[in-house]
């Protein structure tokens, strides 16, 4: 392939053949490459970057180039190493360039054995429906001030949708420039994000061949194109990969009877076939059917008790349509929202969605109780495959997400205290403590709870532990635990000094305090005990704050012995997804840190 002129350097590299032909002197690229006086806060830095792809002839070709700056030891880390993502069923991947060039100029190639192949690991924004793999070029030598460059191909088996180009690609680069080549009777449409990222595409043709070109200058964002020209012609795609899946043979038919049996209204029917799908369909990343898209035969799921997300919801429409509820499948793009203007297969997750109840259900596991949705799900486009549309799912309410915390403390001598202390949680803060311990063994559910609560005590000793509503969907989950802590307050001579409220805003989410931006109602009631000798209590003043994004109440009481604490907090929005004011969010929590350092005197 013939490199444009905005590439500096054409590469001929065969692993065989370690010649390498460069159109400048090493050192004369290591001067034009930019320096960290125009990047201060990176580590380094794409200085050059092509993308080419060539749909004008089978077989389809892609090819990336990359040149890359290196400007300090953490650039060193991140770049020693360069891992390529690609489909073996969809895909033959060449790498045809992988060298450095040192900061003195001496140019090194990359030999074959220092080029791995592995499966990718799975993360939660990954491709859920496709079952990748990736080759590792690991860089020898890498050193501050270094340029690393590397480029492959990608020869495209086949393409998911028959006789239609569609596909999204980043950029990020000191210069851009992205390539498509297509026949030249061709239509396609074409979207770009950021749109002024990338100047307008540059159109040539030649001979059948019609070339558009889009570079950037110090750009990042995204490219779309696709020849699709509706989401219902999508719909229509992935409806006819749906034949006889769905059909339920008469032992899976006698499960929804016994499954529904005795229950009187479809609220409760339609409950039990989904908890039995959440918890007794075990999730696996093992992606069959047409590139991942087709779901299996529901004959297949029942067998053997395994499926992804795609076949659990068309497992549970099958066995909802046996009681007469319509439900349909919908596509999600947990990564971020899809663009609804331009048709591309970009999504990475199902949901199902009840028309006639207008719900939206997440069968993935048996952390995510009925009507309930993970964050990543709520206020999120999705693709309607039964109707070609596009739609928005819920955000669920602060009164939906709840953790209410009791706690009894007993002061004891030399500043230690005997804690009883009880979680009830629902909707996001239910689903955070089913996926901590559901799956541990009592060994690690102990682990798991000193770690928590090492976050908000030290110098603890853990004595009982009582965990509930963890392996159950019908259940709420309840934490309880009896422990003693060594310096819960201050003491000096006849006087003593305590914080009662040290927790963490939220004591599962016992993280960053910027995590509790979801909509969420948190109470927290702490009684403590006092020792008989001191006589005098002294209380912080009450707090109340409120500002359009949430509040935080304070008050104290003190009745004989006894002082007892109510805390709450509220947050109304889902940072990232609605339109949130960081300002109000920076007073709420300053407030709240103010009452994690108040202070009752006790003489």
């Amino acid at each position: 392939m013939k490199k444009r002129c905005l590439l500096l350097v054409v590469l001929v590299l065969l692993f065989t053949n370690t010649a390498v032909a460069l159109e400048k002197d090493p050192n004369q690229l290591l001067q034009e490459a930019p320096s960290q006086f125009y990047y201060p806060d990176k580590d380094a830095v794409v200085w050059k970057e092509e993308q080419v792809f060539d749909y004008s002839q089978k077989p389809y070709r892609v090819s990336h180039y990359r040149a890359i700056k290196v400007f300090n030891q953490q650039g060193v880390k991140d770049y020693s190493q360069v891992k390529i993502n690609y489909h073996p069923q969809w895909h033959k991947l060449n790498i045809t360039t992988a060298l450095i060039i040192k900061p003195s100029g001496e140019l090194i190639t990359v030999s074959e054995e220092k080029i791995s192949k592995q499966a990718a690991k799975y993360t939660p924004n990954s491709k859920v429906y496709q079952s990748k793999q990736e080759k590792i070029i690991n860089f020898p030598e890498v050193e501050a001030g270094s340029i690393i460059i590397y480029a492959y191909q990608k020869q495209l088996k086949r393409t998911l949708i028959p006789n239609e180009i569609q596909f999204a690609t980043t950029f990020t680069s000191h210069r851009s420039e992205i390539v498509l080549k297509l026949p030249k009777g061709r239509k396609i449409n074409t979207k770009i994000k950021p749109k002024n990222e990338l100047n307008q595409a540059v159109i040539n043709t030649k001979g059948e061949i019609k070339e558009y070109t889009w570079s950037g200058y110090k750009s990042e964002g995204e490219l779309l194109v696709s020849t699709l020209n509706s989401w219902l012609e999508l719909s229509h795609w992935y409806n006819n990969l749906i034949t006889q899946q769905g059909k339920l043979t008469p032992d899976v038919k006698q499960k929804v009877k016994k499954l529904t049996a005795g229950l009187t209204t479809k609220k409760a029917k339609i409950k039990a076939l989904y908890n039995y799908v959440a918890e007794d369909i075990r999730y696996l990343d093992y992606q069959l059917g047409v590139n991942g898209y087709q779901p299996l035969a529901v004959k297949e799921i029942y067998k053997h008790k395994y499926a992804v997300t795609k076949d659990k919801v068309y497992f549970l429409i099958a066995l909802l349509k046996e009681i007469n509820v319509p439900a349909e499948a919908v596509l999600v793009d947990r990564k971020s929202n899809f663009d609804a203007g331009i048709v591309v297969v970009n999504f990475n997750h199902m949901l199902l969605y009840l028309p006639q109840q207008d719900l939206y259900l997440n069968p993935n596991s048996g952390f995510i109780r009925y009507g309930n949705l993970p964050l990543s799900d709520q206020g999120k486009r999705v693709l309607s495959l039964a109707q070609g549309q596009i739609r928005e799912t819920p955000i669920l309410s602060k009164e939906r997400n709840q953790e209410q915390v009791t706690a009894t403390i007993n002061l004891k001598e030399e500043g230690a205290a005997a804690i009883d202390l009880k979680i009830n949680s629902r909707g996001f803060y239910d689903f955070i403590a089913k996926a901590l311990f559901g799956e541990l063994s009592p060994m690690g559910q102990r682990e798991a709870s000193l770690n928590i609560l090492n976050k908000h005590f030290s110098g603890l000793q853990l004595n009982e532990i009582d965990i509930k509503g963890i392996n159950n969907l019908t259940e709420l989950a309840e934490l309880n635990f009896k422990f003693t802590v060594e310096d819960y307050y201050q003491t000096h001579e006849d006087k003593a000094l305590l914080q009662v409220n040290q927790l963490a805003i939220s004591f599962l989410l016992s993280i960053a305090e910027a995590r509790n931006t979801i909509p969420c109602k948190i109470e927290r009631k702490i009684v403590i005990n006092i020792p008989s000798k001191y006589n005098s209590i002294i209380l912080p003043k009450d707090k109340k704050f409120i500002n359009n994004e949430g509040e935080i109440r304070v008050n104290y009481q003190k009745k004989e012995n006894q002082i007892i604490s109510n805390f709450s907090y509220q947050f109304n929005r889902l940072a990232g997804v609605e339109k949130v004011s960081w300002v109000y969010i920076n007073d709420l929590l300053n407030n709240y840190r103010e009452i994690k350092e108040q202070q009752i005197l006790l003489e």
